[in-house]
Formats: structure tokens, C-alpha cells, sequence
């Protein structure tokens, strides 16, 4: 996690500091996940079991069966179909077990590699953002592309 965390080419589009995290705040990140039910942080592993990833489903409302997508991946589990699967099994979880309706995420409108990968896998942009998703994001309004996917929705391809 720190590896990807320290590459440019890898966070330079995220609306997070990561760069200046520490090998400590990626060990509490980890920590505090397993303390929380609104946030659901899952790594994404190949098959040696070894961690390519992070795939999460922020921000849980039961109440309004939202949540928010998140992803990141080591730059080695780009490109093979890790982030892909990752993603349709944790949006599956979300709509399956949890009873989500919507989940939504954005991206930078710079960030040409992740807008090329919601495309390709059949996501469809969105301009309709709950209130308490999107004022998150206040200080980045007009630079983000927004997606969505929805339960019964068939999406990744």
C-alpha cells in the first residue's frame, strides 16, 4: 500500500495527500477499518496472495442506500484485470448484502487512465450526486466527472 502510495504516476490525479503518507498511517488506515461499519476497505490480492490493491465502499448509508466507490492499485496489478473484478465483486456485495441502491464516485477529469478504465468497464457518468455525497467535494466542483452504478444495473463488462 505505501509503494503505490509513494508513485507518482499513481496518485497525482487523487484528491489525497498520499505521497506524504507514512508507512504508519497506511498500518492505522488498516486499523481503523476494522472499527467501522459506515466504511467497508477490502484488498485486492492476485493469486499468490500478494496486494495489488484497495477497493472500498465508503461513506454506508443505510438509510439511503448509498454508498461511495473508491480504488487504488499497485502500478504492478494495473493492466491484468485485477481492478475490473475487484470492482464488480465489491459493487455486487454492496447491492447483494448490504442492500446499497446506488454507489457513486468521481474522478478527476485529468486523470485520463481511470476515466479510459469506468468507460471501457461499462460505467456510466452521472450529474445527479446526493447532497451528502457530493459536498465532500466542494472545492474541486467542476473538475471531476461523476459515475454511478445502480443495484440490478449490469455494468462491468
Amino acid at each position: 500500500m505505501h509503494e503505490w502510495m509513494q508513485n507518482k504516476d499513481v496518485v497525482e490525479h487523487l484528491h489525497a495527500d498520499f505521497q506524504n503518507k507514512t508507512l504508519q498511517n497506511c498500518l492505522q488506515f488498516i486499523q481503523d477499518s476494522l472499527q467501522t461499519q459506515q466504511d467497508l476497505h477490502l484488498a485486492v490480492v492476485d493469486t499468490a496472495d500478494t496486494y495489488m490493491g484497495t477497493v472500498s465502499l465508503k461513506g454506508i448509508d443505510q438509510q439511503t442506500g448509498t454508498a461511495e466507490f473508491g480504488i487504488c492499485m499497485h502500478p504492478d496489478g494495473m493492466g491484468k484485470g485485477m481492478a475490473s473484478a475487484a470492482m464488480a465483486e465489491i459493487l455486487s456485495y454492496g447491492f447483494r448484502s448490504l442492500g446499497l441502491r446506488t454507489v457513486y464516485w468521481c474522478v478527476s477529469i485529468q486523470n485520463a487512465r481511470a476515466n479510459r478504465f469506468y468507460q471501457k468497464n461499462g460505467y456510466q457518468t452521472t450529474q445527479l450526486i446526493p447532497e451528502q455525497i457530493n459536498c465532500r467535494y466542494q472545492e474541486f466542483s467542476g473538475e471531476l466527472v461523476w459515475y454511478c452504478a445502480e443495484q440490478g444495473q449490469d455494468t462491468a463488462g
